[in-house]
């Protein structure tokens, strides 16, 4: 049996409130405080509904997070729109890279290469997308009470109905209000006043609302199998819909090798333990005897294809040396326009190209200015798009993901930027919007598909 982590039995006294700090992003700026000394690096992920100071007010959350800072150098933030941090500056909510992006400023603002991430409840969904996309930047990963899909319905029997969910938002809307009943807590009147107080100030009134309508229809059940590092599944006997202890075994079951932990007791809310205690000794026991993953091969990436419309047709109009003139000035905008939205030319495929990206939704924006881009050239594109995981190979990628997102391509026409059914729901809350075309069936590919189109 292996001996019981350091921090069980300590008589620890909460720390106090650490200094905030901000992390620069762009013209934005990210709080942020450290607890304790590393290694190892921790860093928490709660809700989108977060305030780094007002946290410290709640007394077990506060235990909490002083055990997190005894395990390591704990590292926990505000995204932004939320707390302390700026708002979004580019209206409406972020998206999934966009929150992606916090985590990775926040990190290296506080000069962390690599840390163990640890995601609490809905932070779960704003942290497999980071986890499967930036693998060298994770150690290895925690999930508490987490969730792929909030929402129940089709293949997934879990979470809340609709109706449920508009319960939630009531909820949300009593909260904002200053109405929110005394017995939804219980008989804890202080933490009652502690959470409407808190959930004013951690978010915006009409941004609170829009990011839980986001969470209605997020669902990153198929990233979970791309997650490549050590991860800790944490159930800690949750009541109800919202919590239920299926998501945490789903998720378990989905990520390979995951190891999962069932602690007793009941929570009323993702950030008060019944046992802080005992969800920290876990996590220090995981922490402590995982080792450092090997640099990963496989990565979660939007793949971007294009393909010039009757390029044949149009070699034979303007003749073999004019039609190379405009393939290089295609190169160079290509080239162009994938940097300006992070991404990688893989390489050209004589008439289109093949491009990855850590997120859809620059691989859509990229997508679409490219079309406006290739107009001067008297050139149309025709573009597919496919979230999943790739095999790096050097230089070069390949696996499934390559394929779908190379068919999704061939099925489109004239100036199309297609989608698989997997882009959706990871841009949710973008002011991206996208028109149904119906399933297809994709050269090669198993199965039938759901394609989408980009409106524009």
């Amino acid at each position: 049996m292996s001996p019981a982590p350091s921090y069980v039995g300590k008589n620890l006294d909460v720390e106090p409130m650490p200094e905030t700090q901000y992390a620069p992003l762009g013209d934005s700026f990210i709080a942020y405080q450290v607890v304790g000394q590393g290694p190892p690096d921790i860093v928490l992920m709660r809700s989108a509904f977060n305030h780094v100071e007002l946290q410290w007010e709640e007394p077990r959350y506060a235990r909490f997070l002083s055990g997190l800072g005894s395990v390591g150098r704990l590292i926990v933030f505000d995204p932004r729109g939320a707390g302390l941090s700026d708002p979004f500056a580019q209206g409406g909510v972020p998206t999934f890279e966009e929150w992606a992006d916090d985590v990775v400023a926040v990190m290296d603002a506080a000069s962390s290469d690599r840390a163990t991430l640890v995601c609490i409840g809905g932070a779960t969904i704003r942290g497999v997308p980071f986890v499967a996309a930036h693998p060298e930047r994770v150690s290895s990963l925690v999930i508490c009470n987490g969730y792929a899909r909030i929402v129940r319905g089709g293949d997934y029997p879990y979470g809340l109905s609709n109706d449920e969910f508009d319960e939630l938002l009531a909820r949300r809307r009593a909260v904002i209000e200053g109405s929110v009943p005394e017995s939804w807590f219980g008989d804890d009147v202080l933490f009652a006043h502690w959470t409407s107080r808190y959930r004013k100030y951690s978010v915006g009134p009409g941004m609170s609302l829009a990011i839980l309508e986001v969470l209605r229809k997020a669902d990153v059940r198929h990233l979970l199998s791309a997650i490549a590092v050590p991860t800790l599944v944490i159930d800690n006997h949750p009541t109800g819909p919202f919590n239920a202890s299926e998501h945490a075994r789903f998720i378990a079951d989905e990520i390979t090798g995951a190891s999962f932990v069932e602690l007793p007791g009941e929570t009323v809310a993702e950030w008060r333990f019944p046992d802080p205690d005992a969800v920290v000794a876990e996590i220090e026991r995981f922490v402590v005897g995982s080792h450092t993953p090997p640099e990963p091969d496989r990565v979660l990436a939007t793949v971007l294809f294009t393909d010039i419309v009757e390029s044949t047709r149009s070699t034979v109009a303007v003749g073999d040396r004019r039609w190379r003139a405009m393939l290089d000035s295609l190169d160079r905008i290509v080239d162009g326009a994938v940097t300006r939205f992070r991404g990688r030319v893989i390489k050209s495929t004589g008439d289109g190209h093949l491009a990855t990206f850590d997120g859809p939704g620059r691989a859509i924006r990229c997508a679409t200015l490219l079309n406006a881009e290739v107009e001067p050239l008297g050139l149309t594109l025709r573009s597919g798009l496919h979230t999943g995981e790739v095999e790096v190979r050097g230089s070069d990628i390949g696996g499934i993901a390559v394929s779908i997102a190379r068919r999704v391509c061939d099925s489109a026409t004239d100036g199309q930027v297609l989608v698989s059914s997997s882009v959706p729901p990871l841009v949710a809350g973008s002011q991206i919007e996208f028109e149904d075309r119906g399933t297809h069936e994709l050269k090669g590919v198993p199965g039938t598909w759901q394609l989408f189109e980009v409106k524009s």
